[in-house]
């Protein structure tokens, strides 16, 4: 609203344009909506004005607010349930705080390809809030794709593809996801057994793999043989592919001295007990099944039985 005053006499204006503000006495702003007033500011150049004055600014200042929000209602009778694709975008996620180093990178390497990539703002504080203002709803997604995917988790019967990240006697390291790694065991590499890892996979290799078990520990267990035999449209049991193999009754043997002492030592995570009480021994180059006795109940008399049976010999 503006003002033209001359001694006594004065008269309001309804302004849309701003004209007044230079040459007027009076620079007021008054909004709303149609149940009242909800914020006022004011310019004056004069030294006061009058109550009638304000009153009459107020009156006038409704009666063109409800002429607005009339026309504003015939275009837009409700707001919009979402923002526009083309208007700013803000979210905020909330990561692992261990995540953090991952979706940084090296000296911000993986952060700053984001924000180039996707031309959004990120956010990262320590509890592992990230927030994101991205200029457009489809940077928004984008952005927060790319950041939920170094805080994913392993989900068991899940495939992935990883990079060999160490060859071992046993197997192969493997990172399905950033910072995320699994063992993938020799006898889990193809239908077929082998003899050698870098028989099937070499180190910094991109192979498809699936996850069989994920234990309390966070220690994840992978297939490669497992996603083959579903390619090929065979049923997996995720349950046996956590294990070496099942070795037929006929090759049961109590010799322990047939298991590898060192490759047992590397593989003690792989040392478990089927239904019939026998222990499964898993090795790069032997496999048997070892009755079990009181003194293999626990995993250190169990290697040392092993290593005195072999060179005592």
């Amino acid at each position: 609203m503006g003002l033209c005053k001359e001694g006594d006499d004065y008269f309001v204006l309804t302004d849309i344009l701003g004209d007044e503000d230079a040459l007027g006495d009076m620079d007021f702003k008054v909004a709303g909506t149609t149940e009242g007033v909800t914020a006022i500011q004011m310019d004056i150049k004069i030294s006061g004005i009058p109550a009638e004055v304000l009153r009459k600014a107020l009156a006038q200042a409704k009666e063109a607010r409800q002429l607005i929000l009339n026309d504003m209602k015939e275009v837009m009778p409700a707001p919009r349930s979402e923002l526009s694709v083309h208007a700013p975008q803000m979210d905020v996620l909330h990561i692992n705080p261990e995540k953090i180093r991952d979706l940084i990178g090296p000296g911000g390497k993986n952060i700053k390809a984001i924000t180039a990539e996707t031309n959004a703002d990120i956010d990262i504080e320590d509890s592992g809030k990230v927030s994101i203002f991205a200029p457009t709803l489809e940077s928004l997604n984008k952005t927060r794709e790319m950041v939920q995917y170094y805080d994913q988790q392993a989900e068991v019967g899940k495939n992935y593809v990883g990079t060999v990240k160490k060859i071992l006697e046993i197997g192969a390291i493997v990172e399905i996801l950033p910072g995320l790694e699994g063992l993938l065991h020799i006898s889990q590499l193809d239908v077929e057994r082998i003899a050698e890892v870098t028989d099937v996979v070499q180190l910094g290799q991109e192979i498809t793999v699936k996850v069989v078990e994920v234990q309390p520990n966070g220690r994840i267990r992978l297939s490669r043989k497992a996603w083959l035999m579903e390619q090929a449209g065979q049923e997996v049991d995720l349950e046996n592919s956590r294990w070496a193999q099942i070795v037929p009754e006929d090759a049961v043997t109590t010799d322990a001295a047939m298991v590898d002492v060192a490759t047992a030592g590397a593989a003690m995570a792989d040392v478990t007990a089927d239904a019939a009480g026998r222990t499964l021994c898993a090795s790069s180059d032997k496999m048997s099944l070892i009755q079990k006795s009181p003194e293999t109940m626990f995993p250190g008399i169990f290697l040392a039985n092993l290593y005195f049976k072999k060179f005592s010999s």
